[in-house]
């Protein structure tokens, strides 16, 4: 490899890595956001179990529907575009990645490439494993919050049915 070919390949590494770390970054910021929501969705329930939420009210349930679904809609549609971003940035990356890969003449064999083929359909589809686990996780922490709050409206008291 004379200079020049070193030059672009040093280059296209900096590319790649450019698009590595975005998508990379992105899912510290992705898991940090769910940890939030589903924080304040366990909050929000363990004030209602304890008792430090009496308020028994249909408008506060209304509330509740409404602010907990506006809240699981906007997680939902915060996780799409993270995962738009993330297929986006490994896309990029995967590019770059290949130009080095054919400037250095390496071919990886047949079974790895079927391997690598499958993973990547699946990069960012709600059959990955992990916006899918963060989108059912909020969404039962909201329908967990109003079956509470429906149960302490129309019961006396959740803790002496405990």
């Amino acid at each position: 490899m004379n200079q020049e070919e070193k030059n672009i390949f040093n280059s296209l590494s900096v590319l790649w890595k450019g698009g590595w770390d975005n998508f990379n970054q992105r899912r510290n910021y992705e898991w940090k956001f769910c940890l939030s929501v589903w924080t304040a969705f366990a909050i929000f329930i363990s004030s209602i179990v304890s008792g430090k939420l009496v308020l028994k009210s249909i408008w506060i349930l209304l509330g509740i529907l409404i602010v907990g679904g506006t809240i699981t809609v906007l997680h939902i549609k915060y996780i799409a575009g993270i995962q738009r971003g993330n297929r986006l940035d490994r896309e990029v990356a995967s590019y770059y990645g290949e130009l080095m890969k054919d400037m250095l003449n390496i071919k990886f064999p047949q079974e790895l490439v079927n391997r690598l083929n499958d993973v990547k359909s699946e990069w960012g589809s709600l059959t990955n494993y992990s916006p899918l686990t963060q989108i059912l996780i909020t969404t039962l922490l909201y329908f967990v919050s109003i079956l509470i709050y429906v149960y302490l409206l129309t019961s006396k008291s959740i803790l002496s049915s405990m």
